[in-house]
């Protein structure tokens, strides 16, 4: 087809320019039965198949209008979005959330109309994600609004809203396991679903850029990339306005995309190793766990831990052995692995480990040929139709380090050294602790100047420094103009800090506090909601110890936090749920 036969060809030729001016259209076929063009591009070598309709084709064609107009600019928006999304998803040009930001569309809503929307369950995944992370997005808004004394929190309605989700979708999945999700949703879910995705391309593009991550970690990123963005192109979304909350985030993607993860602490490793298995292959774990025992090793095998697993929330419990408690973690990978919804969970617990830590966590153990979703092919793995388990055993005692002591239940006193940091950054840290007056987000928030005149340390010193602070989501630094070599403006503090160190520079470690307050909530509890200042009264501690303590049960949602603002606590008054209930009942046993 001849380039006078395209509607608004032009316009298209353009458009792509724009985008890189070295992709090549190729040739253009007309679609009859679907009544759309499509656009073979190429770039590099790299080919990519574009179709448009006829109808949007004809209305680019016919306008003469203003190209100033919101008409022609939301149309030559969208048509920039249908070109670059494939393109992305093909690899020609780099991946770019800033088309679904920058949006200028006056967007239709449906009509206000539920319509249903069905993900499988991994694909689910990634919006439970996004919208916990968006939670804690906004959660980092009201901190930052709290400083203009607003009388009310602007998007409080919209931070419940997404709470509800993630309750709804949380409670499924307690329920009936890991399944696919099938429901009809409105426009403002919508919204927030979009607004997940969105984070989540945002973050997973922030990692794709980091040097740290390996080839094969980096194609894993990518994949995932490429499904949000099949996400965010699909129709459900198109007509969806961009949520109001996320103005601005693509400027500061450190605050609003970095995970809230705690440092790593080798007190909260339990076990040498975590062994995750499928009941059909329960002979072969047994072997290896007897083997383990012999040799004085702390590991994790079912049978082992029935009185430790008895009342718990499994679902829950797992994720957190698999996620956090091992040293390494060893699967038996079989036909039987591959189907069950149990082993899946643990699998995507210890992914999750290895992802973040990008190192060998996971030691595969393989029974047959079966191809397990997650664990590729490039893999090193042992062999049992190769290898006895005997065999397997020696090998792994090796990744064990001989020459150390295997883990155990008891840990060492707690050491600031344990958080792996510099000097420079223990000096910071102990700086910030010391001049907060409540363990709250940004307080204390410092300037460059009144930082280097305490630590008398050089400017290039401190950018380190609270560069490593910042790695372990401690701190939150404004970085603009004129911030010099520090390399910030001001540094701030994070809840998360307080809740994870104090036990280094306090007398009390909020662990233990976390359990103290948790039964004085119940003790004093005669309304859905309970004040935290009436449980302040009764423990007598104020607001510097029992923020972090707080922040503690709300990150682990035993809690839901009230969404009004307040000067000394995290939250004024919180909700009790059953889990901090079950979490009481464990700690008394």
């Amino acid at each position: 087809m001849t380039d006078e036969n395209v509607p608004a060809i032009e316009v298209i030729k353009a458009t792509i320019a724009q985008i890189d001016h070295a992709i090549k259209i190729e040739r253009v076929k007309y679609d009859f039965d679907k009544i759309e063009h499509k656009f073979f591009l190429s770039k590099d070598g790299k080919t990519c198949e574009i179709s448009l309709s006829r109808d949007f084709l004809d209305d680019l064609n016919d306008y003469t209008g203003s190209r100033k107009s919101k008409y022609w600019i939301a149309m030559a928006c969208t048509l920039k979005k249908r070109l670059s999304i494939p393109l992305q998803m093909a690899g020609i040009i780099p991946f770019s959330s800033s088309i679904f930001l920058e949006d200028l569309q006056e967007w239709e809503e449906d009509n206000g109309q539920n319509i249903e929307v069905y993900y499988s369950e991994d694909d689910y995944e990634i919006f439970q994600d996004g919208l916990k992370d968006l939670y804690h997005h906004l959660e980092n808004q009201k901190t930052e609004l709290s400083r203009l004394k607003l009388k009310t929190f602007p998007y409080a309605e919209d931070q419940q809203h997404i709470q509800d989700m993630i309750s709804y979708r949380d409670k499924q999945v307690e329920e009936n396991g890991l399944c696919p999700f099938r429901d009809r949703i409105s426009v403002i879910s919508r919204k927030h679903l979009k607004a997940a995705a969105l984070i989540q391309l945002l973050f997973l593009e922030n990692e794709l850029s980091e040097e740290r991550h390996s080839v094969s970690v980096k194609k894993e990123i990518a994949a995932k990339i490429i499904r949000i963005l099949s996400f965010l192109s699909s129709p459900i979304f198109e007509k969806i306005e961009v949520a109001e909350y996320l103005q601005g985030i693509k400027h500061e993607k450190t605050p609003a995309m970095t995970k809230v993860v705690a440092p790593d602490n080798p007190q909260k490793l339990q076990y040498d190793v975590v062994i995750s298995f499928a009941g059909e292959d329960r002979a072969h774990a047994k072997q290896l766990a007897d083997l383990l025992q012999k040799d004085g090793f702390h590991f994790f095998y079912d049978d082992y831990e029935e009185d430790e697993l008895w009342g718990k929330d499994l679902y829950e419990h797992l994720s957190y052995i698999y996620s956090q408690a091992g040293k390494y973690c060893v699967m038996f990978l079989s036909e039987h692995y591959a189907a069950k919804q149990w082993t899946r969970h643990e699998r995507r617990s210890a992914q999750e480990r290895a992802f973040k830590e990008n190192r060998e966590y996971i030691l595969p153990i393989r029974i047959d040929n079966t191809s397990i979703p997650g664990v590729l092919d490039t893999v090193g793995y042992q062999d049992l139709r190769k290898k006895s388990i005997e065999e397997i055993y020696e090998i792994l005692k090796k990744k064990l380090s001989p020459g150390e002591e295997p883990i155990r239940a008891e840990s060492e006193p707690a050491s600031i050294g344990q958080l792996g940091l510099s000097d420079d950054a223990v000096a910071l840290l102990k700086l910030l602790s010391n001049k907060s007056e409540r363990a709250l987000s940004n307080d204390p928030l410092l300037t460059t100047e009144e930082v280097l005149n305490a630590l008398k340390i050089s400017e290039e010193a401190l950018s380190l420094a609270s560069d490593e602070l910042d790695e372990k989501g401690f701190v939150k630094l404004d970085k603009t103009l004129g911030m010099g070599k520090a390399g910030f403006y001001t540094i701030g503090t994070t809840e998360l800090l307080f809740s994870v160190t104090d036990k280094y520079l306090r007398e009390w470690n909020p662990e233990e506090d976390a359990v103290a307050l948790a039964k004085v909530l119940i003790d004093i509890a005669q309304e859905d909601a309970v004040s935290i200042r009436g449980a302040d009264e009764s423990l007598e501690w104020g607001p510097r110890r029992i923020n972090p303590a707080l922040f503690l049960l709300i990150e682990r949602d035993m809690v839901n936090p009230s969404k009004i603002l307040n000067p000394d606590y995290i939250a004024i008054h919180v909700i009790l749920k059953p889990k901090l209930y079950r979490f009481i009942k464990q700690t008394e046993k």
